[in-house]
């Protein structure tokens, strides 16, 4: 097995922004010039593609998993500075994979990564246990509702059920209507808080752009938040550029040395 590390990201059920945070996420550690890939394990909704601005054609992760396309056909280079495995959202193709070979898929990854960021699917079922299962960590997404709390906790136990660490809680989409407080809710699952992501417009006029809001809007105070949630999940500061053109790549410290990091960091 490579060195790379696996994240994955889940929550209890959709809409709370899982998808948003991943691929923020995975954009954050492109910026800090970490190798990373980010890929779409949310084999019933597929999604990341749409937030990339990548074309959600073959070959995806539903074609290798049925067998129809070796790994690396599926990997693509998203505005030079990371990459991804997009789903399908045909509902044939989700009925002829094998999901079992998810693991193989990751092991591959870690050769070639230094992170690697799964979006997992949202409730609780086969499907959507398997990305928990090959992580190394579990990052959990929760909007501040009972509800949302509710079924983000079931997803924290099968974590812990299927062996995997719970790095930590996201809570996201916090209005000043919010009657929950952030902190509580991540003591109450006795868990870490990694970061608290507000309501912000810039998201979801970056969903509409198909770009991260940390690179169409790096100074909105989602893409603050995200940065720091990056941070406090992985230990490394996140560079905030002063402008984000799609096809250029912020300047960095050459000077930092961060190969292999992941692995000494995270390797259990």
């Amino acid at each position: 097995m490579g060195s790379g590390t696996v994240f994955t990201v889940a929550s209890g059920k959709g809409g709370v922004g899982k998808t948003t945070f991943t691929v923020n996420l995975a954009a954050a550690l492109a910026d800090a010039e970490i190798e990373v890939v980010v890929v779409d394990t949310d084999f019933g909704m597929a999604n990341v593609a749409d937030h990339l601005g990548i074309a959600s054609e073959t070959p995806t992760i539903h074609d290798v998993l049925g067998g129809r396309s070796d790994i690396d056909a599926a990997v693509r280079d998203v505005d030079g500075t990371l990459s991804a495995i997009p789903g399908s959202v045909d509902m044939q193709e989700f009925a002829s994979m094998n999901p079992d070979g998810l693991l193989e898929i990751v092991d591959w990854l870690r050769d070639r990564f230094e992170v690697i960021v799964l979006d997992s699917g949202a409730g609780l079922s086969y499907e959507t246990a398997l990305p928990l299962g090959v992580a190394d960590g579990v990052v959990l997404v929760t909007t501040p509702t009972s509800s949302s709390v509710q079924d983000t906790r079931k997803t924290a136990d099968l974590s812990r059920r299927v062996g995997t660490h719970v790095e930590g809680l996201v809570v996201n989409r916090l209005t000043d209507r919010s009657r929950m407080e952030p902190t509580a809710i991540a003591e109450r699952f006795e868990i870490a808080h990694l970061g608290t992501i507000p309501e912000s417009p810039a998201v979801d006029e970056s969903l509409v752009a198909g770009q991260p809001v940390i690179w169409r809007d790096p100074h909105d105070a989602a893409s603050d938040a995200i940065r720091a949630a990056t941070t406090a999940l992985t230990e490394i500061e996140i560079p905030r550029p002063i402008h984000r053109v799609p096809t250029d790549r912020p300047v960095q410290d050459e000077s930092r040395e961060r190969k292999g990091l992941f692995a000494r960091l995270f390797r259990r």
